[in-house]
């Protein structure tokens, strides 16, 4: 018996360096015979001037280094776990003294006695084409032949004796030496060795031969080392010239230098026009481009450090923002516990924007703690001067509460927006021209914190105050408000489609639709992703009243401006893109046209799969909905294996991703009940068992899982057990004071129409059937 909860989602609209962190990147692989083999997986990272990680599937790790700059040392240490336990690196003294630098760091590790094996076998080699040896062995013979007839001769005996011991001492010594050779080059891996210039390729050739033992040729590989230390070294003494001559020049250079200081910073001031220009147009990589020239150019102007970053938060880079606010951090830190009545406000500000970084990507416990820390020093200097930084408050409070919001802990961040508004009530009766857009922002956020709790009557009195602020301020000042205003309405017209009052829902977002098409005009590249949500929303809401033709066309609207934006910004557009196409291939669905459903379920899951490789804690949810999605569809095309593949997968990403998901259990269930279901189909019938014991499992009071189950033990000749769950559900009512009798009978044509049932088996689903039709008249008599 199949049961499905369709996931059909709509967007809904949203209201940095003292001391930097470097990243180290770097891989973990087995190496064999000098080659590298497979990646490992977690393997533990660890330094003494970074915290710990582990290398991921592909074998990949990043360590975040900081106190050490480029150049100087980073030891790496690393321990194999799992199925390598046992295993050594092989290059751990280079890692030991590894210095920090740009490239990636290779990690290898093999079995400790195939490198032994291996040493052993290049010394026998080496040994075995090592003239010296041969000599020795018939200097040796010779000496043992002569030694037989002088052994009456005292005086020559013990000179022969002492130079067999000599012979002895030198192979000793010859051994030792090959040891060492054998075990520098069993570690050197071949594929690390650039072969880019002549002096590398006759690097490598040399390696080769070596680990071939022959000797000779790697002398001749490495003839022409000395001239060419000897040539380095003189290019190092006419460098050290010109140094010298610099040094000279320097009281001169130190003028023209300050001359060309005036200029560059006048330069800088020109190219952040630019930039701000290029951010203007939605340029983003000029915009990106000339930023990052202007603050190389001048590493300690930190307002154009502060803008830098602020852009790289908007265009949601968020690991690029945060590696400038960590270095502006660092930088007021020292500066705010030298002079805090100066720079504590700067030192705040930035806490406040590493948390709005942090919790864009949906790390809320690290945005916690800095807007916790943020919060701890606005509550301090808004006392000594509430007239300045009150307002501020009033925005960590909010910043704090939203973020709790997104957690779903609804009441904690109900705690801190009635902070929030308090404050701006107040303010807003002082000066409300200045302060009524904050009290509508925070209203409005409260609205939307009492909707998520299906508190709606409440949402509904906050939303239509702000709407009231709103309306007003977008009266006085339309350029500026109107934004606003739009948003408002849209809100209030979520908050009726979620109570399924789509007529009232409908009245809210058409204006909204309205204003939004006018702005769009006005300035498409600001307003075209408001105009793409709300189009979204408007097709959701008639979709959800089954006016399936209507919400296409609003659909389609949508992705054409996703489409658009996503060509021009995919770092910023692709999600939303992603989730149109999957509105769409809902409505189809929906409308039973199953093949255009997952061709567009398709279009969605090749957008969402890399999202999700690059960011699991962000994207796993909107991946598990898509693989959801397509597997439903797959199953209406009665394409069993397609729908087990992606339906497989979906309960993989629920296991590995608990945490994310809200009623984990309840998705669990619905997806492995689905899965024991389509394997029926398919007749893996132990795998059927299964998927429906482990949705049980979940939740046993989704009774409907038992259907699918009696059918598999059933199909695998276990009718005693089968008969008695027929037995038990027969009499449990299902659905209109009626028992799960007819689901079953319905279930049995389903499975014998498929031909999924074995024919040594179709008798006992008689018995079955007639016991069920048996229990039916009975209980109509």
């Amino acid at each position: 018996m199949k049961r499905f909860l369709f996931i059909s989602l709509f967007i809904s609209s949203a209201c940095v360096i003292a001391e930097a962190q470097i990243p180290l990147h770097g891989t973990v692989a087995t190496m064999q015979n000098n080659r590298t083999g497979a990646r490992v997986s977690n393997a533990q990272i660890e330094s003494p001037v970074a915290q710990p990680t582990t290398s991921d599937n592909n074998g990949r790790f990043l360590l975040r280094v900081s106190g050490v700059q480029m150049g100087h040392r980073a030891p790496l240490y690393v321990f194999p776990q799992n199925d390598y336990q046992g295993y050594v690196v092989v290059n751990e003294k280079d890692l030991k003294e590894h210095t920090l630098g740009a490239d990636t760091v290779n990690v290898y590790i093999c079995k400790a006695d195939e490198l032994d094996k291996q040493k052993a076998e290049l010394v026998d080699l080496n040994l075995n084409n090592y003239v010296e040896k041969k000599q020795y062995d018939r200097i040796r013979k010779r000496l043992q032949q002569e030694l037989t007839e002088v052994k009456s001769r005292s005086d020559r005996y013990r000179e022969i004796i002492d130079s067999l011991s000599r012979i002895s001492d030198d192979e000793g010594r010859m051994l030792k030496v090959m040891e060492e050779y054998a075990d520098r080059l069993v570690r050197v891996n071949l594929d690390d060795i650039r072969d880019d210039d002549a002096v590398g390729v006759s690097r490598r050739k040399a390696f080769e031969c070596a680990l071939r033992g022959e000797l000779d040729s790697v002398m001749f590989y490495m003839r022409d080392r000395i001239q060419l230390l000897h040539e380095a070294q003189e290019k190092k003494r006419e460098a050290q010239k010109v140094q010298e001559a610099a040094r000279q020049l320097e009281a001169a250079a130190k003028t023209a230098e300050q001359q060309q200081v005036e200029k560059i910073n006048e330069l800088i001031k020109d190219v952040m026009l630019r930039a701000q220009t290029a951010k203007a147009q939605n340029n983003h990589a000029e915009a990106e481009k000339c930023y990052l020239e202007a603050v190389n150019a001048d590493s300690l102007n930190y307002n154009n450090i502060f803008e830098f970053a602020g852009y790289l938060y908007e265009i949601h880079e968020y690991a690029k923002a945060e590696k400038y606010y960590q270095y502006l951090l660092q930088h007021y830190e020292k500066l705010a516990k030298a002079d805090p009545k100066v720079y504590l406000p700067d030192l705040a500000g930035i806490l406040n924007n590493i948390g709005n970084n942090y919790s864009d990507q949906h790390e809320y416990s690290q945005a916690e703690a800095y807007y916790l820390r943020c919060l701890e020093i606005y509550e301090q200097i808004s006392q000594e001067n509430p007239k300045v930084y009150l307002p501020d408050l009033a925005m960590i409070l909010n910043n704090i509460g939203s973020n709790y919001k997104d957690q779903h802990e609804y009441s904690q961040a109900e705690a801190y927006f009635l902070r929030c508004l308090e404050i701006r009530e107040q303010m807003s009766q002082e000066n409300p021209k200045v302060y009524l857009p904050d009290l509508a922002t925070i209203l409005n956020g409260i609205g939307i914190n009492y909707n998520a709790q299906h508190e709606y009557s409440q949402a509904e009195a906050y939303s239509l105050r702000c709407l009231e602020i709103q309306e007003q301020l977008a009266q006085e000042n339309p350029k500026v408000y109107l934004p606003y205003l739009a948003m408002i309405l849209n809100n209030i017209g979520v908050n009726y489609s979620t109570q399924h009052e789509y007529s009232q829902a409908e009245t809210y977002y058409l204006r909204c639709l309205e204003i939004q098409e006018q702005m769009s005009q006005e300035n498409p590249k600001v307003y075209l992703p408001d105009l793409a949500t709300m189009l979204n929303h408007i097709g959701g809401n008639y979709n959800d009243q089954h006016e399936y033709s209507q919400a296409e066309a609003y659909f389609l609207r949508c992705l054409g401006i996703m489409e658009q934006l996503s060509q021009e910004n995919p770092k910023v557009y692709l999600p939303g893109l992603a989730w149109i196409l999957n509105s769409i291939g809902a409505n189809y669905n929906d409308q039973h046209e199953y093949s255009q459903a997952k061709e567009y379920f398709l279009k969605c899951i090749k957008i969402r799969e890399p999202l999700y490789n690059d960011n699991p804690a962000v994207y796993a949810v909107d991946f598990y909905n898509i693989l959801y999605n397509l597997a439903r569809t797959c199953s209406q095309l009665e394409d069993y294996p397609s729908a087990i593949q992606y339906l497989s997968y979906s309960v993989e990403l629920l296991d590995r991703h608990q945490e994310q998901f809200q009623q984990y259990n309840s998705k669990l269930t619905f997806a492995c009940g689905s899965l024991s279901w389509y394997y029926l189909f398919t007749q893996e019938y132990p795998l059927s068992e299964q998927s429906a014991r482990k949705g049980l499992d979940a939740d046993p009071s989704q009774v409907w899982i038992k259907t699918n189950l009696a059918h598999a033990l059933l199909f695998q000749s276990r009718f005693a057990e089968a008969e008695t769950i027929y037995q038990e559900l027969s009499q449990t009512i299902y659905k209109n004071n009626e028992t799960f009798t007819q689901a079953l009978l319905d279930d049995f044509d389903a499975l014998e129409k498929a031909g999924a049932i074995p024919e040594e088996r179709k008798q006992d689903v008689e018995k079955i059937r007639t016991m069920l039709r048996t229990n039916q008249q009975n209980r109509k008599q």
